[in-house]
């Protein structure tokens, strides 16, 4: 189970203490260990805690091109700059696939997930920019809801 790109809960570990407000967003990976080969996805840009987590669902060991930069810093701010075999690859359950590891958010990553919007007023003549009213989305907030999870002591 991930919160906030944190791993709480895995196959290993229960993280104790942490507190999920009213409206907050947990992600599970549901998996059961079948054998045989399996497709990697790409790793690449994604947070160490995140891949850290979809590797023991799958059962593929991850190794690093740096294990002094994980033990120094949190796993939920370093990021994937490569991983081999390639996205795509079959893997046999159990094998290694090997991850580089980067401090900072690799720039491949901001170019794809964040491109810089172009501010098409700018070079318009002053006839021609028209003023939008933006309107602002509806929030429907739910009468009630709530979220009751039991996890019986690991170990």
């Amino acid at each position: 189970m991930i919160y906030q790109g944190d791993t709480i809960i895995n196959s290993a570990y229960r993280k104790l203490e942490v507190m999920i407000p009213r409206g907050g967003t947990l992600e599970f990976v549901v998996s059961k260990p079948d054998g045989g080969e399996i497709r990697i996805p790409d790793l690449v840009c994604k947070t160490l805690d995140e891949v850290e987590f979809f590797l023991s669902t799958i059962y593929i060991d991850p190794e690093y091109s740096d294990t002094d930069l994980i033990n120094k810093n949190p796993k939920r701010s370093l990021y994937i700059a490569s991983q081999n075999p390639s996205a795509g690859s079959q893997m046999i359950m159990g094998e290694k696939v090997h991850l580089t590891i980067s401090a900072t958010k690799p720039a491949i990553c901001i170019a794809v997930e964040d491109p810089t919007p172009k501010d098409e007023t700018k070079d318009a003549p002053k006839s021609e920019v028209k003023k939008q009213e933006v309107k602002k989305p509806e929030i429907k907030k739910p009468e009630k809801s709530r979220l009751m999870l039991y996890f019986p002591a690991i170990g």
